[in-house]
């Protein structure tokens, strides 16, 4: 949709959350997330940039071991390709 205000990015953070909380129940089985924080967005003529940070508890699909990670999601919005992408880091917490 056109830019119309507060509508578009609120449509843009349910994409980011539901993309990246896709991507932290790839990682981790029986994922729990605690200690949720959602920035406010960096809205630019070019596009935005969410970023969702947090605690997950589960088990690591990987290396099968169970533990808690501090995760930051950020999601990207570019306006000329029309693109969008989220990419997840975590480490130990």
């Amino acid at each position: 949709a056109p830019g119309n205000g507060n509508g578009g990015q609120g449509d843009m953070k349910e994409r980011v959350l539901a993309s990246c909380k896709e991507q932290i129940n790839s990682k981790w089985s029986n994922a729990s997330v605690s200690n949720e924080n959602y920035a406010q967005p960096e809205v630019t003529p070019n596009g935005e940039k969410h970023v969702y940070t947090g605690i997950v508890t589960g088990t690591d699909t990987t290396t099968n071991k169970t533990g808690r990670w501090s995760f930051e999601c950020k999601g990207y919005y570019l306006k000329s390709f029309n693109s969008f992408d989220t990419f997840l880091t975590y480490k130990n917490a």
